[in-house]
């Protein structure tokens, strides 16, 4: 057991400022460890520790001993409290120390024993103990000082006090030193309160916070739902997505610390030196700010026409309305002579001499986790099937992504690359569903052919890259827009195809 001798209970503080500790508002955890140091002033205090009656004791040159050697800074004394400056002190005795400057908290470290205190705070965290305080860490000078019975009680420390000589000893080795090891873990804080997580993984450089943990770091202020392998989370029943999916391990869902505390609002300190992570989530962001189409955009084919460009109810049929100059969306076309087009509420064909098309195409990079697919297709598109198959084809990322059910919910069975139409004769849009109209070969002009057809919707299949009738490959063109608006595959996926999909098969194309 420590033992402590005080002048009427006394108490040390130590010194904060000018000081060089790290401490960082970080993205990644991990890469805080190697920040430069930083220089903290502070510039108020949270309030005065009385100095007693005698004016002479305030003014007396009491010295702090370490070892022999005499701290700078005076320590602040009265009947029945002394602090110590706490940067000064706390390398003397080498204890590790962080400031964060959210709530002005001083994070003290050494062996695997922490004491957490904030200026003006009347409550301390002792290895996670709660303890009240008399007199409170202040700051004075533009110096900080701590109340020394913490130090001496956390960390083990032996005091001695000389009031004849008016000095205050320290013994440099506590009693705690030598029995306890170092601690490998880290301790996290939300709001200032410690919270134990056990369940901790660390991947690529990333830490990762079980997901019924996370729960606790927000001090269950707000209703979160995770899914494995996914960006995407569900905030009070919205749907909002972060940078970095989660990952699923024997059966948990891992979330990232950093990215996702980010996207609830929450700001995130390192303390490098002891080791300990800090979470302030004053007002959490209980409505999402990133929507998840953003995951999963659009394709859309734009053209410009010239004022008065006639708009046909139908092909070579009457004239339904004058469209002004400007932008409209290409829908689909008929044999490169007949488009039919959107602008605003209004839509019908035009013929292609009116049409100045846009034929640039820029895929998405973007690429989705099956649980991220899976999501879409059960909960935000929420699609059906009357078969146990269901296609989604993603015209911006250029994939059919292939659908089983599995207990009412659809499962990833594969993706398939794929080429859709081109600019000038876009794949339509829409939810169709697979026809009765399929076979083994299909003439596409001169030599060349596909293979393996399958129809969804009119003229519109699902076959082979281009093939000549030998087999051997023509043209392989994948992961772009290459067709007259049927969807192209490798030739193997295009057997499977024909072989597994049936007939009646929901096909939505985005």
């Amino acid at each position: 057991m420590k033992k402590i001798v005080t002048l009427a209970s006394l108490i040390f503080c130590l010194l904060i400022s000018p000081l060089n500790i790290v401490y960082a508002s970080v993205d990644n955890l991990e890469d805080a460890l190697n920040s430069a140091d930083s220089s903290v002033v502070i510039e108020s205090s949270s309030g005065e520790i009385p100095l007693g009656k005698d004016e002479n004791q305030k003014n007396a040159p009491y010295k702090v001993m370490v070892s022999d050697r005499a701290l700078l800074t005076e320590p602040i004394v009265s009947e029945d409290a002394v602090l110590v400056p706490i940067k000064e002190l706390a390398k003397a005795l080498k204890i590790n120390i962080d400031w964060i400057s959210e709530d002005q908290t001083i994070m003290l470290e050494k062996a695997g024993k922490y004491l957490h205190l904030a200026v003006g705070k009347k409550q301390a965290f002792m290895n996670g103990r709660k303890t009240d305080l008399i007199y409170t860490a202040i700051i004075k000078n533009g110096i900080s000082f701590v109340p020394l019975s913490l130090i001496a009680e956390t960390f083990g420390y032996e005091t001695f006090i000389d009031s004849s000589n008016k000095t205050i000893k320290i013994d440099s080795i506590s009693s705690t030193e030598e029995a306890t090891s170092v601690s490998n873990s880290v301790y996290y804080y939300a709001n200032s309160e410690p919270i134990k997580l056990k369940d901790i993984k660390v991947i690529d450089n990333k830490t990762y916070v079980n997901s019924v943990d996370f729960d606790l770091l927000t001090q269950h202020k707000v209703d979160l739902e995770f899914f494995p392998d996914s960006r995407i989370l569900n905030v009070n029943g919205s749907a909002t997505y972060i940078d970095t999916k989660t990952e699923y391990i024997d059966n948990r869902i891992y979330v990232p610390l950093s990215t996702a505390s980010k996207g609830l609002g929450m700001k995130i300190f390192w303390g490098a030196n002891t080791k300990t992570v800090h979470i302030y989530h004053h007002n959490l962001s209980v409505k999402p700010q990133r929507n998840i189409e953003e995951l999963v955009p659009e394709h859309f084919v734009y053209g410009s026409i010239n004022d008065r460009t006639p708009l046909y109810y139908s092909i070579g049929g009457k004239v339904n309305t004058n469209l002004p100059k400007g932008k409209v969306e290409i829908v689909r076309d008929k044999d490169y002579k007949w488009y039919y087009v959107k602008s605003g509420n209004i839509s019908g064909w035009t013929k292609r001499e009116y049409l100045s098309i846009d034929t640039k195409f820029e895929p998405s990079k973007e690429r989705l986790t099956d649980s991220e697919s899976e999501y879409f297709v059960n909960n935000y598109f929420k699609l059906s099937s009357p078969t146990d198959y269901l296609i989604w084809v993603d015209l911006k990322k250029q994939l059919i992504n292939i659908f089983t059910r599995n207990d009412g919910k659809w499962e990833v069975e594969k993706k398939i690359p794929c080429a859709s139409g081109k600019n000038i004769s876009p794949t339509p849009k829409g939810t169709y569903s697979i026809s009765s109209n399929r076979g083994k070969w299909m003439h596409a002009g001169g030599s060349v052919w596909v293979k393996n057809y399958v129809g969804f919707y009119s003229s519109y299949f699902f076959h082979s890259v281009k093939v000549k009738k030998d087999g051997e490959l023509y043209d392989g063109t994948l992961g772009t827009v290459a067709s007259a608006g049927c969807i192209r595959m490798p030739v193997e996926e295009s057997e499977w195809f024909t072989n597994n999909i049936p007939e009646k098969t929901t096909v939505f194309i985005h």
